[in-house]
């Protein structure tokens, strides 16, 4: 709900965000051609199933709106920096926040799969989403075209029977890169390794801030240099990785080896078959500790 002031147009809203990152998420419903194909001519079933659907989705948004409204880093119990962009079927666009972007996705993920339950029409549909991180000054076009392909990259990898999120944090000038494009020229690590874990599944991403909570009682500049040996040299990677145990707190690596553990990463290598969680955590840590500064105030919760 947004009061006459607070209706601006969108490259408005995205310049008054507070500095640092904003996010545009793109969420897709799981394989909802395959259940309209099932009512071939049947055009009530279908109209019943596309309310279902939509009652589903904007339910969902709603709710996932009003979790951030009350979410711990939220300073205002009214108001936070948001805007729906497309809300409708089983699409939803939305502008947050950076810090905002991970716990929008996971309550709005949730509460789909909760929902679409519930109604017979649209029992076992679930979800997946698309995050791309840019600065406020980003165009657009361009950071809703990679959230759209983290969306598809997401639901390729996992399938349609699970939800999940793929998140990418936009670092260069390139405005029209596609994920397996970043995945190739800037996460590759020799010849198969990817400096990345996602797509994340949405049961996992509690693991994702337990590890977020161990990396950060570790010397944080360590493990940024062994992400950067990783790009360059195995042999110096291996060597940075195990100074930093050599060095870290006995108690803070025992916390870190466990959270690795739960994602099934080896603790002696800090890589799950051919990708690590390790820069993902870093990126997350980085947002969290954004500050808000701003008073934009493009949602309340009603």
């Amino acid at each position: 709900m947004l009061p006459p002031s607070e209706n601006r147009k969108f490259i408005e809203d995205a310049d008054l965000f507070d500095e640092g990152y904003i996010a545009v998420i793109h969420i897709d419903g799981n394989g909802v051609g395959q259940h309209v194909l099932k009512y071939g001519n049947d055009l009530a079933g279908l109209k019943k199933f596309s309310a279902s659907l939509r009652t589903v989705t904007e339910s969902a948004a709603k709710a996932a709106f009003d979790a951030l409204v009350n979410h711990p880093e939220s300073d205002d119990a009214q108001w936070i920096q948001a805007r729906a962009i497309v809300l409708g079927g089983d699409d939803l666009t939305v502008i947050v926040h950076g810090k905002f972007a991970i716990p929008f996705a996971e309550f709005y993920l949730r509460d789909f799969r909760m929902k679409a339950d519930k109604h017979p029409e649209t029992r076992g549909i679930t979800a997946s989403a698309g995050i791309a991180l840019v600065k406020s000054g980003w165009p657009f076009a361009q950071a809703h075209a990679l959230a759209e392909d983290l969306c598809r990259a997401t639901k390729k990898e996992l399938g349609r029977e699970r939800s999940g999120l793929l998140f990418h944090r936009v670092t260069t000038a390139d405005a029209d890169l596609k994920w397996k494009e970043i995945r190739d020229s800037e996460l590759k690590c020799g010849s198969d390794h990817v400096l990345a874990h996602g797509p994340w599944l949405l049961e996992h991403l509690p693991k994702l801030d337990t590890l977020c909570a161990a990396a950060s009682n570790l010397p944080r500049g360590a493990l940024r240099n062994w992400v950067g040996e990783c790009r360059v040299s195995e042999t110096r990677a291996k060597a940075r990785w195990q100074r930093l145990r050599e060095v870290a707190d006995e108690g803070a690596m025992e916390h870190f080896d466990r959270a690795l553990q739960d994602l099934d990463v080896g603790v002696q290598t800090g890589w799950s078959d051919m990708r690590t969680p390790i820069p993902d955590a870093l990126m997350w840590i980085n947002l969290q500790s954004e500050k808000r500064t701003g008073d934009l105030r493009l949602w309340r919760t009603t």
